[in-house]
């Protein structure tokens, strides 16, 4: 009304680094690939125990670097200036650059045949490379585009073979390779991928890929849900909006979309009309997924609860595995737990979330992000076993982050101080009773969730037998020098896990554990060969050539093995006489 207006423009929540400090992520990874170096070209016999221990650790490092880039620039202003957009491109390259020579120096030692001990770091490091080195190649794009003042990126041909091979390996997945298989498609040919599907339904793969995509459009959700407000990829399309506006699309992708922006209370028989209503009859497994979809990526916190509690446990289970599933949606899940279960499920939610936990708690900036991160810390107050130590531990690390985080970013915390003083005092109080076991069960919950859990330490020994070594090998991170033996003792151990163990020399230095090696079932030839020879030199070490001979449960090849070098020995020592 005639009256003056006066706007201030406020800073950005998240400051990102000055111009000057770009050159200090290239100099501190390139230093620990220059110490890295020389430690993997050493061969297995030279290597020590300690030189295995510096690349484990220079490892960790230079993946930490990388990951506290990506963290630095996760959103990228439009209004920089363009040398910064083009020295940003300069500084992701050449990181991506080191990365990849520091990793072809490991995998081509370890494949060389003479670094088996790299086994577990290559092993390590190749599921951990994917999603900084995918982030470093977004920002790049995302620079060179901002420096050039263009809004689109040239697409591959139509006959681009890699993205075929690809969409049928997602095709073909079973349930653990089939979150990493479409993470992989939409981080790296999102763009190709939903060019694909716009051509229509005249490729032979296109049916099989709608379907697929289906199964999984509880992750397809958790990506547009990631995109939107992990401002990582904010400008990437939405998936979920191609596929129910796609004319070769599918009707069920449609409801799903009409489901995710519904206000009204949402219920089963709502659901089902909707699907109903395109010429769909829904079972129980589009049932569910919908329910998944809502609970991951409906806005309204409302609708979310409501579909946390239509989800089977399964269902349950399987949502709180993906990765990078929003706080809100733990928020919705916890509070179904916290009613419904008694501490067998609350720890399995605990053990699932604690990762997503800390990592929220190490990078939330604005009073958006703390809310239901705040609501969700005050759900795991309330579960008893944090008194316990293990739990204890765990849970005041995480509390501790927080509180350092929060008290970072000028926001109150006296109320969550005091509640960590009373859990310090509760623990205080029963430290000295016995830790109660693990939950029994985990066997029967989803693939998924089983490798989440897996690799927690205090699930060592549910899953170092477990069939499916892609879940067993995750149990490696846990086995040393100072646990190999009580893991040795267990038969049924899964083979892929026990052929890791015996290429890590660093673990059998003491002889209980060489000996109990030896007489597992399923030690390699290849092992006893390298490390039987030196028994027989001595009355001790003929004595347990004597034992693994007559030990029925050990390999048939080593038993042979070391009965032809007590012979030897025997006969030796008769000659001397």
């Amino acid at each position: 009304e005639n009256e003056a207006t006066f706007v201030c423009r406020l800073p950005a929540a998240d400051p990102n680094a000055p111009q000057a400090d770009l050159g200090g992520f290239v100099v501190r990874l390139r230093r620990y690939a220059d110490r890295l170096g020389p430690l993997i070209g050493l061969g297995a016999a030279q290597r020590t125990p300690g030189d295995l221990d510096a690349i484990n650790g220079g490892l960790d490092e230079a993946y930490a670097i990388l990951g506290r880039f990506g963290k630095t620039f996760r959103s990228v202003d439009p209004s920089w200036p363009s040398t910064f957009h083009l020295d940003l491109v300069r500084t992701a390259k050449e990181l991506a650059k080191i990365e990849r020579q520091l990793w072809m120096q490991l995998r081509e030692a370890y494949e060389s045949g003479l670094g088996g001990d790299l086994a577990a770091p290559a092993q390590t490091v190749a599921r951990r490379r994917a999603r900084p080195i995918v982030l470093l190649e977004k920002l790049a794009q995302r620079c060179a585009l901002l420096a050039q003042r263009e809004e689109t990126i040239a697409r591959p041909s139509r006959g681009d073979e890699e993205l075929r091979q690809q969409i049928r390996s997602f095709v073909r997945a079973d349930a653990l390779d089939t979150e990493p298989l479409l993470t992989d498609l939409l981080l790296h040919k999102k763009e190709d991928l939903l060019t694909f599907l716009r051509r229509g339904s005249d490729d032979e793969q296109h049916g099989p890929l709608i379907d697929r995509l289906w199964e999984t459009a509880d992750l397809v959700v958790l990506d547009d849900t990631v995109s939107l407000h992990g401002h990582r990829r904010a400008g990437d399309p939405r998936v979920l909006d191609a596929l129910a506006s796609t004319t070769a699309g599918d009707a069920r992708f449609r409801v799903l979309k009409q489901l995710m922006a519904q206000r009204q209370q949402l219920d089963h028989s709502f659901v089902v009309a909707c699907f109903r209503n395109v010429g769909v009859r829904p079972n129980d497994r589009d049932l569910q997924l919908s329910w998944r979809c809502l609970v991951l990526g409906h806005r309204d916190a409302a609708q979310r609860r409501v579909a946390a509690y239509k989800l089977s446990a399964e269902s349950m289970w399987q949502t709180i595995a993906l990765p990078m599933v929003p706080i809100s949606t733990l928020v919705a899940i916890g509070e179904r737990v916290t009613r419904s279960r008694g501490d067998e499920g609350k720890k399995i939610f605990f053990d699932c979330v604690r990762a997503r936990l800390e990592e929220a708690a190490q990078s939330f900036t604005t009073r958006e992000q703390l809310q239901p991160l705040t609501k969700l810390i005050m759900l795991l107050l309330d579960f008893s076993f944090l008194a316990e130590t293990g739990y204890f531990r765990r849970f005041d690390a995480i509390l501790g982050t927080f509180l350092e985080n929060a008290q970072k970013a000028g926001l109150r915390i006296d109320y969550f101080e005091n509640l960590r003083k009373t859990l310090d005092q509760t623990y205080n109080d029963n430290k000295d009773k016995p830790t109660t076991a693990p939950p029994a069960g985990v066997r029967k919950l989803p693939l998924i969730l089983q490798r989440r859990l897996a690799g927690e330490r205090r699930y060592l020994s549910w899953f170092i037998t477990h069939p499916d070594p892609r879940i067993a090998s995750e149990t490696l991170r846990h086995i040393g020098v100072n646990n190999i033996e009580r893991v040795l003792r267990v038969n049924e151990l899964n083979g892929s896990v026990m052929k890791a163990l015996l290429q890590k020399p660093e673990l059998f230095t003491r002889s209980a554990a060489l000996l109990a090696a030896l007489n597992h079932p399923k030690c390699t030839q290849q092992f006893a060969q390298r490390q039987i020879s030196n028994l027989g030199r001595s009355k001790m070490g003929q004595q347990a050539l004597r034992r693994i001979a007559n030990n029925a449960s050990a390999n048939a090849s080593v038993r042979s093995m070391a009965k032809r070098l007590l012979q030897q020995a025997t006969g030796a020592s008769a000659t001397r006489r």
